[in-house]
């Protein structure tokens, strides 16, 4: 089964962002959609020679995709994915010929999320230049506190270096007769055929498992930010001081997945979500509970309530040991409270069921600042036992929890 021109360009751009970081050939899969979609139209196989910018011919054999044909290229491939799920970034400059700043931050970041690839399977098409291989890394991606694995597909260029090892090389780095033959094998039907297969099995998790699908969802946008927001707080620090004090007034921490509005309104456009646990740099207070925050490297807003800044004012530094004599006199009395809370919800009859609308934390308490139980995701169901101001209280795991009542529905 073959894919249409649009549908090899929406596989690219859709496995770009949520998987195939790294050393990638994405620039030349996008160039080459229109002329290999043609060519399946035309049911051709790709053997000709091609056309390099200069006139040149490139000869590209008519060779299978084989599977963990080279053990050497297994191995390096299988060091290169363990590193990426540990953001081990000085593995990866050991193993590559070049890694820059922004991606090395991005794999970083990303392997916050990551807990491990999966069932990892090597093809492999050979390279236009001596002791070279295109790889086709297919893997399962496992991402942390999700129950359904992801498939996907990432392709290197593996090269013999000067020094007799192998490594995965720069695409920016490579000559035009070696891009021209890359885009060329991307164009053979067994290639195409195995972008169509791992293209059903993501569309199939993702179907399977809406928890899965949100989180996609969001995963790019929120490691975007992280990214951005790292260069901003290493570009600052080289400055030293003389940045000034109004660009970046403070850090934040994310209580939960937030929303990030183009104006300080809940009726302004989305610009995209922040995660819950994310640190972002907020630019000054917008008022009315509103904060402005750098997204992206543009302004943005969202809602302070949400965010816990790390330079605490002096006023609450000093209200501290008050607050902490105050908690523990009232310890015994909390407790007790949980307590009957658990009780009456066990004994009580649920009023009805709610529907998250979309990701938000479960809390202890009816508090941004309470403990977090665990998430919600969008489509999740609990039993509703009423609200408690801008709260509603919940069973969650055989316990009284809250969650906040403008991301849920009754139903």
């Amino acid at each position: 089964m073959s894919f249409s021109e649009n549908g090899i360009k929406d596989f690219i751009v859709r496995h770009y962002q949520y998987f195939i970081v790294g050393i990638l050939f994405v620039v030349l899969v996008v160039v080459l959609a229109v002329s290999s979609g043609k060519a399946k139209e035309k049911g051709k196989k790709d053997t000709s020679d091609k056309k390099t910018e200069d006139g040149s011919s490139v000869e590209v054999p008519d060779e299978p995709l084989k599977e963990n044909a080279y053990p050497e290229v297994v191995a390096l491939v299988n060091k290169y994915f363990n590193a990426m799920a540990e953001g081990d970034s000085e593995t990866l400059q050991a193993i590559c010929s070049e890694l820059d700043e922004r991606e090395q931050i991005r794999i970083e970041k990303k392997a916050d999320y990551i807990e491990s690839y999966d069932n990892l399977v090597c093809y492999t098409k050979p390279g236009p230049e001596e002791g070279s291989y295109i790889v086709f890394e297919y893997y399962d991606i496992k991402f942390n506190n999700l129950d359904t694995s992801v498939p996907g597909l990432s392709s290197l260029y593996v090269k013999t270096g000067d020094d007799g090892q192998l490594y995965v090389f720069n695409s920016d780095k490579l000559s035009d007769d070696v891009k021209e033959y890359i885009k060329a094998t991307y164009a053979q039907d067994d290639v195409l055929d195995l972008l169509h297969e791992i293209d059903s099995r993501y569309n199939e998790a993702l179907g399977s498992d809406e928890k899965l699908k949100n989180f996609m969802d969001a995963l790019p946008s929120a490691l975007d930010a992280k990214v951005t927001a790292e260069i901003a707080q290493r570009e600052g620090s080289s400055e030293g001081g003389d940045q000034p004090a109004e660009v970046i007034q403070a850090k934040a921490k994310v209580k939960e997945t937030i929303n990030v509005r183009k104006s300080p309104s809940t009726d302004a456009d989305k610009l995209g979500k922040i995660m819950g646990g994310d640190t972002i740099t907020v630019l000054g207070d917008a008022g009315d509970g509103w904060s402005k925050i750098d997204y992206q490297g543009q302004e943005a807003y969202a809602k302070t309530e949400y965010l816990e800044i790390e330079n605490a004012s002096s006023a609450q530094e000093e209200s501290a040991p008050a607050q902490e004599t105050q908690a523990a006199e009232n310890t015994e009395s909390t407790e007790n409270t949980e307590n009957t809370q658990a009780q009456s919800t066990d004994s009580s009859s649920a009023s009805g069921k709610v529907k998250a609308k979309e990701a938000v934390s479960i809390r202890k308490e009816p508090s941004t600042d309470a403990q977090k139980l665990g998430s919600a995701y969008k489509g999740d169901t609990f039993e509703y036992y009423g609200d408690e101001g801008e709260w509603s209280k919940i069973k969650y795991d055989g316990q009284t929890a809250y969650i906040k009542s403008e991301f849920v529905e009754k139903i």
